[in-house]
């Protein structure tokens, strides 16, 4: 299933057997595919990926992140977060804010402006589909941030971002 895309390159992963298959990296223009590498210590099961280009440094850097954690006193859940560089051909921890308890973000990502962005999801009914916050992840500072999401967005109905 296709989770996003960067500068023509389109982001697959797996729907089901998700230990079975990897998560892959097309060129269309060229037909070549890439196996992507996952992080060693996170299970892919429960994963959410993002792939981005770097100006800065001029390569494609990959995001995997997992809920790891669950803090009752604050419910609030910790995330694993890991970000693959292609340059340098591996893998380091990156620190992630912690997400209110009933929201986690979405499979799909979107690049845009040197960042990765994941819609937040509510796993409450009371919340509604959507948490009022993306999750962005800059590129180049290698750092993540939560976006607001003005009400003005969901006056305007039902909105399904998987779609």
């Amino acid at each position: 299933m296709i989770r996003g895309a960067c500068n023509g390159l389109l982001f697959l992963a797996p729907f089901n057997d998700v230990k079975k298959y990897p998560e892959l990296l097309i060129n269309p223009l060229t037909k070549t595919i890439v196996k992507l590498p996952r992080a060693p210590d996170l299970s892919p099961d429960m994963s959410v990926y993002g792939l981005g280009f770097d100006r800065s440094t001029n390569t494609y850097k990959m995001v995997q992140i997992n809920a790891i954690d669950f803090d009752e006193k604050t419910s609030t859940c910790t995330l694993g977060t890991r970000v693959y560089d292609f340059h340098k051909r591996s893998w380091r921890t990156c620190k992630a804010p912690p997400l209110p308890h009933s929201a986690g973000p979405l499979r799909n990502f979107v690049f845009a402006s040197g960042a990765l962005n994941w819609f937040l999801t509510s796993y409450s009914l009371s919340d509604g589909l959507l948490a009022r916050a993306m999750l962005s992840f800059n590129l180049t500072k290698e750092e993540f941030s939560l976006i607001p999401i003005p009400d003005v967005f969901f006056e305007c109905g039902n909105f399904n971002p998987e779609m």
